[in-house]
């Protein structure tokens, strides 16, 4: 079984929160979790949507797509790395655990609950 297509909007740049909507953080913390959940449950692989950022039609409603961009790549429209690039790295690297700032380890003990 293989878990396809997955993934989480993140703006380059746009820092706050793991729980803000658009944040690196959040989009980070989400592939991590997918990631995780997947070699815990043992699958065959794994595909990420997606690479790198993209535009789309600029006339696309800005709630779903903030400038005219499908921002769920791992890279921005210019490839530069996101957090979520640094954390998918470390986990096909062999981590094991979620990385969060210390202003998010709250989260774990949260998600232990």
């Amino acid at each position: 079984l293989i878990a396809s297509e997955f993934g989480a909007g993140g703006q380059l740049g746009r820092r706050g929160s793991a729980l803000g909507k658009w944040t690196e953080e959040c989009q980070a913390l989400l592939l991590q979790l997918h990631l995780l959940g997947a070699l815990h449950a043992d699958l065959a692989g794994v595909a990420i949507w997606l690479l790198a950022d993209s535009p789309v039609d600029p006339s696309t409603d800005e709630v779903y797509r903030p400038g005219g961009v499908n921002d769920k790549g791992l890279l921005s429209v210019d490839r530069r790395p996101k957090l979520a690039y640094g954390a998918v790295r470390a986990i096909f690297g062999g981590h094991r655990g979620l990385l969060l700032p210390s202003s998010e380890q709250h989260l774990l003990k949260e998600l232990e609950a």
